[in-house]
């Protein structure tokens, strides 16, 4: 709060072990890799805290009958990303095992059909009990980025081509029709534009030149859309607000 104390009381405040806790869990991992070296009695306390929210994950996952946090690959792109961080630093059998299980799930997900919704993209939501496949992909879905960079680590090109997969058809689909969306339940929603929703997608063909050395993957073509390929064509705020 404004007043330095502790909103309580805020929807991503609630005590619950979701979204919001991967991405905690990424940050811890990022931590543990710079501070094993800088401050070895910091990432102890870092390392303690991973492991304390890595059993949670463990729990989450195995009430899940996809497999994935909450049945929702975005989460699980968020976990998967701290997974691999932590692994560079620390390998670990339990975390390369939640590994593949994670990469192995969120690519069982991918639309299959490249002509139709979700156009090879990975559904936020698994659809079950009757309900309809549901997509966020914006902001926090990091499928591309997560597959692509957990391909490379463990050597599995199957996922890093489902990354490929979703960077053909879905990235080509948004670019070619109204630009960034807010969401596909299947019927597009529009979104306001700006950076958040465009940069899970930039990151996500960032690492997959990271991944691939491919030329066409180095997002600078996406990158462009901040500057000046937006329906509005209007330039986006810089760090400055300006």
């Amino acid at each position: 709060r404004s007043d330095g104390t502790i909103n309580r009381t805020g929807k991503t405040s609630k005590l619950s072990f979701d979204f919001w806790a991967m991405r905690g869990m990424w940050a811890l991992a990022s931590g543990y890799e710079v501070f094993r070296s800088l401050d070895p009695p910091y990432a102890v306390v870092l390392k303690k805290h991973f492991d304390t929210a890595l059993k949670q994950l463990k729990e989450t996952i195995s009430h899940s009958p996809h497999g994935l946090p909450n049945n929702a690959t975005d989460q699980g792109s968020q976990a998967l990303l701290a997974l691999c961080v932590f692994y560079q630093a620390l390998p670990r059998d339990d975390i390369k095992a939640l590994i593949e299980q994670l990469a192995d799930r969120i690519v069982s997900a991918q639309g299959k059909n490249p002509g139709e919704f979700p156009f090879r993209s990975y559904p936020s939501i698994i659809p079950g009990d009757g309900k309809p496949p549901s997509l966020w992909h914006a902001w926090g879905s990091r499928q591309m980025m997560a597959l692509a960079l957990s391909g490379k680590l463990l050597r599995r090109p199957d996922w890093i081509r489902s990354a490929e997969r979703e960077a053909n058809h879905w990235t080509v689909h948004v670019l070619a029709t109204r630009g960034n969306l807010h969401g596909m339940n299947p019927d597009p929603v529009l979104y306001p534009e700006q950076p958040y929703g465009m940069e899970v997608t930039v990151q996500g063909l960032v690492q997959l030149y990271r991944s691939t050395k491919k030329d066409h993957w180095s997002g600078r073509f996406l990158v462009s859309w901040k500057q000046h390929g937006r329906q509005s064509d209007v330039r986006l705020p810089n760090r400055q607000g300006l």
